[in-house]
């Protein structure tokens, strides 16, 4: 009977043996490339504790955004917005909202916004952790918005050529204010604040303030060589 109950105590240290030695190989539940390792070997760790930091591999990626709690009232989930990974591409994209967390930060006076990251302009491949931008509508404005390529200098002056029920060219002194890409995206137009993006991407706007009228006809093209007093022939659109 000793002999038997020796055997049943090494038998029992074997299986604790056992089951310590399945906690010396961590095994992640998928495929992945291991982004970040908070302890080193030999390391004591608590219950809990984090040890390594995994990206799945194939995975989608999701952007995730503070966002002013002004906005909240604004945003839905499923809501498109404009999103840009500036080292990846200077190229916007649509994406959709994912969730929006209402929770408000009382120290930010920010909220969390989820957005999920479709494939990229141009097939670029991103990496957790890198930097994106999210534009989303943040109000309504009626604003008048002429093409850049529209306004002249004469000397520092910014001017116009106007045409009129004639053609004529009359010259207008304008008073420009904030620039503008326009961005056209499935369809869908994007009108955001130059300064949003590294690169030009889209068609760029200027806001006058004064000197035009909605409606007027502006000449475009051939302003260099323009004069007042000019008969110009509009092209076919």
């Amino acid at each position: 009977e000793a002999s038997a109950a020796r055997e049943r105590a090494v038998a029992a240290q074997q299986e604790e043996l056992k089951a310590l030695w399945a906690y010396t190989r961590v095994v992640a539940p998928f495929d992945g490339v291991l982004a970040r390792r908070y302890v080193d070997q030999g390391a004591f760790v608590a219950a809990g504790q984090a040890l390594a930091l995994v990206d799945e591999m194939g995975a989608s990626f999701e952007l995730t955004a503070q966002v002013d709690e002004s906005l909240l009232p604004a945003l839905t989930a499923g809501q498109q917005v404009l999103a840009v990974v500036p080292a990846l591409s200077p190229r916007p994209f649509a994406a959709r909202v994912s969730a929006v967390v209402g929770r408000v930060d009382p120290g930010t006076r920010t909220f969390k916004l989820k957005v999920d990251l479709p494939p990229l302009p141009d097939g670029a491949r991103p990496q957790a952790g890198m930097f994106a931008r999210v534009f989303v509508p943040a109000r309504t404005a009626s604003k008048l918005l002429l093409p850049q390529e529209c306004l002249r200098l004469r000397g520092d002056v910014p001017v116009a050529f106007v045409l009129g029920q004639d053609n004529v060219a009359a010259l207008r002194v304008v008073k420009p204010g904030g620039r503008f890409l326009k961005v056209e995206l499935e369809g869908r137009p994007y009108i955001t604040d130059s300064e949003a993006f590294d690169a030009p991407v889209g068609q760029g706007f200027v806001e006058v303030l004064s000197g035009l009228d909605q409606g007027e006809r502006v000449a475009c093209s051939g302003t260099a060589t323009l004069r007042e007093g000019d008969r110009v022939v509009p092209e076919a659109q």
